[in-house]
């Protein structure tokens, strides 16, 4: 009869039999692999705003609105060409990341706007055009790369397990948020591109009007919105005051939220409205001179990202205790 073993009893593990793997390491490597690519989404991301803020002072000195998009582009590919030899995207991110790129690479050819029209064109003479093209792109991209890095900042696991808790009529308010936020830019880049529009600095009323006359006198009519100084300065004010009004009833909203996080990061977007209407002001008032219009366009890129993290909160809320 043959002897009963224990349950416990040692066995020895033979010499030619491979040692148990470590658990958590390859998502460890996952993480730090995402860390690093949102990292480098983050070094195009401050370059696109560096070049956006150098457009301004562009304007301001009488350079034109021509501005040289091809850094970010440079500093996308090389960073995706080394993450990919080197195996290191994370898995199911090569099109996103490469759809990032498409819109980097529009911007910089936004460069070549002169180009595209012939010399003395309608559209090269009016810079208006131009400016609410890079703009568009620039801001588009920016908040790409933005929501990008937002999410690689997080498993997908976790994202997954967050968007469960996602507040369907908050994350519905921040999308029209974010489109009145995005008109209001393009709305200001018009008013970037005319100079005549930095004549009128009264404020509230322009030239003592609630709703000034001569706001359609372009012909043909589509013309009005890009190229009538009167308008533009009227539709920006207009809007960024839509803006505001907006952003105060969605951070009144967001109070009763579950996520402590959430309600904090609509509360800081809310503040950054007040500021940023304030400089609008200010901007208007200074004719737009160039410390005032620099201040208002750094801080319409804060707004930006503000508005795109209470959003992203809204939608993947972050996990808390019961007692938060």
């Amino acid at each position: 009869m043959s002897k009963k073993r224990s349950i416990f009893e040692e066995v020895d593990v033979p010499s030619g039999q491979a040692a148990p793997s470590v658990a958590g390491m390859i998502d460890r490597a996952s993480t730090q692999a995402r860390g690093w690519v949102a990292a480098w989404l983050g070094l195009v991301f401050f370059a696109i705003a560096a070049n956006v803020l150098l457009g301004v002072l562009n304007r301001k000195a009488a350079m034109g609105p021509d501005q040289v998009f091809w850094l970010p582009v440079v500093l996308w590919a090389g960073g995706f060409v080394l993450f990919a030899v080197a195996k290191r995207l994370p898995t199911g991110w090569m099109g996103r990341l490469l759809g990032s790129g498409v819109l980097i690479g529009a911007l910089a050819l936004s460069g070549e706007w002169s180009s595209v029209f012939a010399e003395g064109s309608h559209f090269v003479e009016i810079e208006s055009y131009h400016v609410v093209l890079q703009r568009a792109l620039a801001y588009g991209a920016m908040g790409v790369l933005l929501w990008q890095i937002m999410q690689l900042r997080r498993s997908e696991v976790d994202l997954m397990t967050a968007r469960r808790g996602r507040h369907r009529r908050l994350w519905i308010l921040s999308l029209i948020l974010l489109i009145v936020t995005f008109l209001h830019i393009l709305r200001g880049a018009v008013l970037g591109g005319l100079y005549e529009a930095d004549l009128y600095t009264s404020w509230p009323l322009i030239e003592g009007q609630i709703l000034p006359t001569g706001l359609f006198t372009q012909d043909p009519f589509w013309r009005n919105p890009f190229e009538n100084p009167l308008l533009a300065q009227f539709s920006f004010r207009v809007s960024g005051l839509i803006l505001l009004l907006f952003a105060l009833y969605i951070w009144v909203r967001s109070r009763k939220n579950a996520s402590r996080s959430t309600r904090m990061a609509y509360s800081v977007m809310a503040l950054m409205a007040l500021v940023e209407f304030g400089l609008g002001v200010a901007m208007v008032m200074t004719s737009a001179w160039w410390h005032g219009a620099l201040s208002y366009q750094v801080g319409t890129i804060l707004l930006w990202v503000l508005i795109l993290r209470a959003r992203f909160l809204t939608g993947y809320p972050m996990a808390q205790s019961v007692r938060d």
